[in-house]
């Protein structure tokens, strides 16, 4: 992966916001800090066009429909940068730990996600193994919107998946059919040599030091 400009951390947040506007799994939770009129204009604006009255909004939704799981990652000050992530290492990618995914990807890489899904196997309320099969039949790499975010302990290190697990699952397994995807997905990734357990579910909103 090219990590290359520095990125701000509302900039990452806000694209992380973005993209939760457009999933169906994701909208009712930001949605619920944000009145029907809000939400309509933020889902059909250009992101350019948003005010700082908007991004405000956004920002408080993300903070409180994040709280148990950004935060933490948040107090580990990580330096934010873009990072074209290439089609070639989405299958190296790394899951936070999720019992939801556990007995699906035990090693926690989104190869194996991907594959358990692919041969009829669900996670316990379905709720991500049914949305990754219908968003796989509607998907369109042109309409994305919003960044996938990772994080890493270092430039060589493995990458943890932040948001949008579903979108670069259904990337891989598209890639692996030969279908056409994007040979690099613009992204941000979070540097940090304090991630430690983070991603294993082990830091705590008071932890990180």
């Amino acid at each position: 992966m090219m990590i290359s400009d520095p990125a701000k951390e509302e900039t990452v947040l806000l694209s992380i916001a973005e993209s939760e506007l457009f999933s169906r799994r994701m909208l009712e939770r930001v949605g619920a800090f944000l009145t029907e009129k809000e939400s309509e204009r933020l889902r059909y604006s250009l992101t350019e066009e948003w005010s700082e009255e908007d991004r405000r909004l956004l920002l408080g939704a993300m903070h409180q429909v994040w709280d148990g799981t950004l935060q933490p990652l948040l107090q580990l000050s990580p330096n934010w940068f873009e990072a074209p992530l290439d089609a070639a290492d989405l299958g190296d990618l790394r899951l936070t730990s999720d019992p939801q995914l556990a007995n699906l990807a035990p090693d926690r890489s989104l190869r194996t996600l991907v594959a358990a899904i692919e041969s009829a196997r669900d996670t316990p309320d379905a709720e991500f193994s049914g949305g990754y099969r219908r968003l796989k039949r509607e998907f369109n790499p042109r309409k994305l919107r919003g960044r996938p975010c990772l994080v890493a302990s270092g430039r060589g290190a493995p990458f943890t998946i932040v948001d949008g697990r579903m979108r670069l699952a259904v990337l891989f397994s598209l890639a692996g059919a030969g279908r056409p995807i994007p040979t690099q997905i613009p992204s941000f990734v979070g540097l940090t040599e304090r991630l430690g357990g983070w991603a294993l579910g082990e830091v705590s909103p008071s932890a990180g030091q």
